[in-house]
């Protein structure tokens, strides 16, 4: 298989925006956090409905991307991506969205026959079983979440990083930018934000979703570099997250 590093320039304070960009919403996120939990609706907004403080972490982190993008573009949305992709490579969509359904699917299914006990945090948002915190949560996590990241990580950050880099790496007949790859690093560190309440997942179970993000984020960013538009990439975040969801509900259905 092909390898081949080519003319990769990085300049320190490119990197730097980004990096304090990451730390303002790890902060935003563990300030709302944090807030909500001294408040009288602690139990509700972070036991019973965790969906809301998710979506309250979402909606803030896409005004502020929305607002940066504004001011960057200076209102010529094209440019980060709000634009007609110059090309939809459906079989590349096609063979990506297997991978990541059975290859997630399947080690679960397993996992749950074998009798593991598996909390239910590490596959939902939602811990609570009514039919209006699943409407709600499935909203979220197939609309709401690929608008805002993909906005946030392909739009902002990889078009500011493929802007201000140079080089490629090849691998096999793929060749990745130097700011592809950097997004990629970002988009997985973004992730450890599950730490927080009201997710809070464990280290193994943060584990299995960071190693499931680098497939995702290589994907998601590769779309982007080739089409230059952001519509690809939502909707396949859209139906790798609903196709997850829906699969696991039924897994979980069955077999818990």
């Amino acid at each position: 298989m092909k390898f081949v590093i080519r003319n990769i320039k990085v300049p320190l304070r490119t990197v730097i925006s980004p990096s304090l960009l990451l730390l303002t919403i790890f902060g935003l996120f563990y300030g709302i956090s944090s807030s909500l939990s001294l408040s009288s609706f602690r139990q509700y907004l972070l036991e019973e409905e965790p969906w809301i403080t998710i979506f309250i972490w979402y909606i803030s982190l896409f005004i502020l991307s929305f607002l940066l993008i504004s001011i960057l573009s200076k209102k010529s949305y094209q440019t980060y991506g709000f634009r007609k992709p110059e090309k939809w490579m459906p079989k590349f969509l096609f063979i990506a969205t297997l991978l990541l359904i059975f290859g997630n699917i399947v080690p679960l299914a397993i996992r749950l026959y074998m009798g593991e006990n598996i909390p239910k945090e590490s596959i939902f948002i939602c811990h609570n079983d009514s039919a209006l915190s699943r409407i709600f949560n499935i909203i979220l996590i197939s609309l709401f979440i690929p608008l805002t990241e993909e906005t946030t990580f392909r739009g902002l950050f990889q078009t500011y990083l493929m802007r201000r880099t140079e080089g490629y790496i090849d691998i096999a007949k793929w060749r990745i930018h130097t700011g592809t790859i950097i997004t990629i690093i970002f988009y997985v560190l973004f992730h450890l934000i599950n730490i927080f309440p009201p997710v809070s997942l464990e280290w193994e179970s943060l584990l299995r979703l960071l190693i499931f993000v680098i497939v995702l984020g290589t994907i998601l960013s590769y779309l982007y570099q080739e089409t230059k538009s952001l519509y690809p990439s939502m909707l396949f975040h859209s139906i790798i997250n609903t196709s997850l969801y829906i699969s696991g509900y039924i897994i979980v259905t069955f077999f818990y």
